[in-house]
């Protein structure tokens, strides 16, 4: 290997080992989760009237110059999400967020969180050459939005993955 690579090697190996320093692990007791996210925060509570009543929207989220990490959980009145089908819901997430991105939709595919089976999709947006990398669940009558957004190609980086798998849910 070569001098050149080798300093490029080390430098980006402690780029990754920083961007994830950063991170630090929040419990969210309210929405019933812990995630290592990137500080400072902000918080935003909002109520949106639906034909189904009042659904209350929490987002909390880091943004820096060329990232975005975001999380929403939003609570529905009681038995809504009962009534629906959650694959329906999680495919509608997906094409969604790409419209309303002008993105298209890469990847869209099963998740894990523990017993819930949740979706990961991937979005390019390829206009201003970034990505989305989101993770939803329904959980009840709530629902969660891990999501990522940044300059395209860094969605499967440490920091990234880090970012996602780290976000449990707790009682």
């Amino acid at each position: 290997m070569s001098r050149l690579n080798r300093r490029y090697s080390l430098l980006l190996s402690l780029l990754c080992l920083f961007s994830t320093l950063r991170a630090e692990v929040l419990v969210d007791a309210p929405g019933r989760f812990t995630v290592d996210i990137a500080q400072p925060i902000k918080r935003q509570v909002k109520q949106n009237e639906t034909d189904d009543g009042t659904v209350v929207i929490c987002d909390l989220f880091h943004r820096d110059s060329d990232t975005l990490q975001w999380i929403t959980y939003s609570d529905y009145p009681a038995g809504t999400m009962a009534e629906r089908n959650p694959v329906k819901i999680y495919d509608r997430w997906a094409k969604g967020e790409a419209a309303a991105n002008d993105g298209k939709v890469r990847t869209n595919v099963i998740q894990q969180l523990g017993e819930i089976a949740g979706r990961e999709f991937v979005i390019d947006l390829t206009k201003e050459n970034k990505v989305i990398r989101a993770r939803v669940y329904i959980v009840g009558d709530r629902t969660y939005r891990i999501w990522y957004s940044g300059l395209a190609g860094t969605e499967n980086s440490p920091a990234v993955r880090h970012f996602l798998d780290s976000f449990r849910l707790v009682p």
